[in-house]
């Protein structure tokens, strides 16, 4: 591996970075570092217009380096800037978003653009999904490594959860290590044990926690009853004080090249736990989507209804509205408009709905199908404003057609991709043109950045 030093000229989106060769040509780099510091990189793949790296030593140290405080950084995958002070994370999330929006959508620059921060940069997250594993390395519950699908990280606590997720990982280990229970083996679709997943309603305080397995049962454990006696007796192992609202199997099928279906069995509990955003109570089922950062999440609710107020009471549309996030908060600021909500899961329009009713709100209507199938049935409404809030891969073309020709007079585009979002607002350019544009940091220390931009028709 041929190794030189170079300077780290830019960050780029996914937690790598950007240089150049001697002659001229782009370096691309894994690891951990920011602009202006000088690094020794090994180069392990070269291509016509670009070679790949990896930082192997940081020669010139830049300012706002810190010591990261979790002793897994730099193995495990989840985090990629615990090494920057956080107004230095913010910094070059501002910058990646800026070039993007360059790059992208030809904006050159835009005065005052930032970033967000959140109020809690450590135990902000509500969900951890940990990977069961025993292989050559031995038993792990963890997350994978850095750029590996296979190979897991043991943990025993994440810095970006809360206190309590360490006792339910440690109970965890120690009920499979009590049965001698497999892992699920994904080179040979073998074992029992798959995941832990854990959730929390940071409001409440109230835990759900599913336990996922394959369906290769071990040999003690044929029939559905002793296994459920064997999942009840992990509650158990838990801290006498850590009441769970919520306890799931999540059974998953065997079915090696093809799409793997599951079924969830309630074994303890309510079928749901219940988190508040802004004050509206939201059920969250046990295979509900819902934003991972509660607190960072009602602040860029309330961006979106600080532009709302002062909209007529023509109908809004939200496109891609998992179980209500935006729809509900949209449909008390007044209860005078009709607010439509529209998602390609079933069940979590099932959610929406039953979040509708237990907040007491009746101006809503909810539909289920594909985003560029369903605009094709949408075309003959008047809406005042559109939301669109769409996957990383951002809008489907069939959506960005439907929004040119509606020609609504706003669009309020929330995005968790600043490349796919550069790329939309451009083929949206030649009709409308962004007002606000401003990113929101609901993944500190991690490369994550949600970004929300006000178009308005031209």
């Amino acid at each position: 591996m041929e190794e030189l030093s170079v300077k780290i000229e830019k960050a780029i989106f996914e937690g790598r970075y950007l240089s150049h060769l001697p002659n001229g040509q782009v370096l691309l780099l894994e690891g951990f570092a920011q602009p202006g510091e000088i690094v020794k990189v090994g180069i392990y793949k070269k291509k016509k217009d670009y070679c790949e790296g990896r930082i192997l030593e940081v020669e010139t140290v830049g300012e706002g380096r810190v010591t990261p405080p979790c002793p897994y950084f730099g193995r495990c995958g989840g985090c990629q800037y615990q090494h920057l002070e956080y107004e230095r994370q913010l910094a070059l999330k501002t910058a990646i978003l800026a070039e993007n929006l360059r790059q992208g959508a030809k904006i050159q620059a835009w005065p005052g653009l930032s970033v967000v921060g959140a109020p809690e940069i450590w135990r902000y997250r509500n969900k951890i999904e940990l990977n069961f594993v025993d292989d050559d390395f031995g038993f792990a519950l963890g997350q994978c490594y850095k750029g590996s699908f296979y190979k897991i990280v043991d943990l025993d606590d994440c810095l970006l959860f809360p206190e309590p997720v360490a006792a339910i990982i440690k109970a965890a280990k120690e009920w499979r290590q009590k049965y001698a229970l497999s892992c699920f083996d994904r080179h040979r679709f073998v074992g029992f044990l798959r995941h832990l997943v854990i959730r929390h309603a940071h409001h409440t305080n109230q835990w759900m926690i599913i336990i996922v397995t394959s369906d290769d049962y071990p040999e003690n454990y044929p029939d559905n009853t002793s296994l459920q006696k064997l999942f009840k007796d992990f509650l158990n192992f838990l801290p006498k004080d850590l009441a769970v609202t919520s306890f799931y199997h999540r059974l998953i099928r065997l079915q090696r090249r093809k799409r793997e279906s599951y079924t969830d069995t309630l074994l303890a509990g309510k079928a749901h736990i219940t988190e508040k955003l802004l004050d509206l109570d939201y059920q969250i089922s046990s295979d509900a989507f819902f934003q991972n950062n509660t607190v960072q999440a009602e602040h860029l609710i309330e961006e979106l209804l600080g532009h709302c107020g002062q909209l007529d009471q023509r109908p809004i549309l939200d496109l891609y509205c998992g179980v209500g996030t935006f729809t509900l908060p949209l449909a008390r600021l007044n209860p005078q408009r009709k607010i439509y909500g529209l998602e390609l899961v079933a069940s979590a329009v099932a959610a929406a709905q039953a979040n509708a009713r237990l907040n007491n709100l009746d101006n809503l209507e909810f539909l289920v199908g594909d985003a560029s199938k369903m605009v094709k049935q949408l075309r003959d409404h008047d809406f005042g404003a559109i939301v669109v809030d769409p996957p990383r891969s951002g809008l489907d073309p069939a959506v960005v057609a439907f929004l040119l020709e509606m020609k609504t007079p706003h669009i309020f585009y929330i995005s968790c991709n600043p490349v796919t979002l550069s790329r939309d607002l451009a083929l949206l350019s030649p009709l409308y043109e962004a007002k606000v544009i401003k990113g929101f940091d609901l993944f500190p220390q991690t490369y994550h950045l949600e970004s929300f931009v006000k178009l308005d028709l031209k």
